[in-house]
């Protein structure tokens, strides 16, 4: 097993994506918090495209950070972070589509109900 560089605290060291990466994947809690600042206006505008509905972007974007913090160490390495969050936040198992893949089944449940119209009117 190919041992990791020992990286030094983020703020010394992180100055261009190749080093926010290789931090991040090491563990770097600052170079979290960075990728999250950094990305979070991309990813939330380009997400709004996708749905109107900024608290379920926000919480997608948020459920996709965590995902990639506890995969951190299985990321495949990439020059374009900014590519790769949103296709991660995209793609076939991105949180955007998790999250409309439950308020479309909740929905389809919701119209199975002989009330539901009722309920809506």
């Amino acid at each position: 097993m190919m041992k990791m560089r020992e990286v030094k605290p983020c703020s010394d060291t992180i100055n261009d994506e190749a080093s926010l990466r290789i931090s991040f994947k090491n563990g770097n809690k600052e170079a979290f918090a960075r990728l999250y600042t950094d990305y979070i206006d991309l990813l939330s505008n380009d997400g709004l495209r996708f749905s109107t509905d900024r608290e379920m972007v926000q919480d997608g974007i948020h459920d996709m950070f965590t995902d990639l913090w506890r995969n951190r160490a299985h990321l495949s390495d990439t020059d374009n972070i900014s590519g790769y969050l949103l296709k991660a936040l995209y793609n076939d198992q991105g949180c955007l589509r998790r999250w409309l893949s439950g308020l479309r089944s909740q929905l389809f449940k919701l119209k199975k109900n002989p009330d539901f119209f009722r309920l809506c009117g």
